[in-house]
């Protein structure tokens, strides 16, 4: 495995083999102890970020009821570890005074536009609602059958 997505995929292998669901593995998970949800596990093999060391271990545990399967894979995916070092996070800058939306008339139009959005959203989710309701409320009789009867 060179890769996270190399591990999901892997791991993904296995659960088909396995023939269990989700909730089967889960179950199975608990009895050995472990704690691993289903919507968990889905999640994480949906994804290709490399999944922390306890849930492979509990996953492998449940699929197989073998240690030395669960040590190997669990070696496996700290070696992962090691190889895949992320990007260090540059640390925030101030802003240029000089640039940005603040430094032109167009930037202070955007900057006014982005904050008048949700009003927007509200507004026209108002008004929607209202004419549905009214819509209801004025022709209770026309889909008194659940279908539509000629005005």
């Amino acid at each position: 495995m060179a890769t996270p997505a190399d591990l999901v995929d892997r791991m993904h292998q296995l659960k088909v083999a396995s023939g269990l669901t989700y909730r089967q593995i889960s179950d199975r998970a608990r009895e050995a102890g472990d704690f691993l949800p289903s919507s968990t596990l889905a999640g994480a093999l949906a994804r290709h970020t490399l999944p922390r060391a306890e849930l492979v271990a509990a996953f492998v545990r449940a699929c197989t009821d073998d240690e030395q399967t669960v040590q190997s894979w669990t070696r496996a995916r700290n070696a992962l570890t090691l190889r895949t070092t992320p990007t260090p996070r540059r640390p925030p800058t101030a802003p240029d005074p000089g640039a940005g939306p603040s430094s032109s008339p167009a930037g202070h139009r955007r900057a006014a536009d982005h904050g008048r959005r949700p009003l927007l959203a509200f507004v026209l989710g108002a008004l929607f609602a209202a004419t549905v309701s009214r819509a209801v409320t004025r022709s209770p009789q026309r889909f008194a059958d659940g279908v539509p009867e000629a005005a």
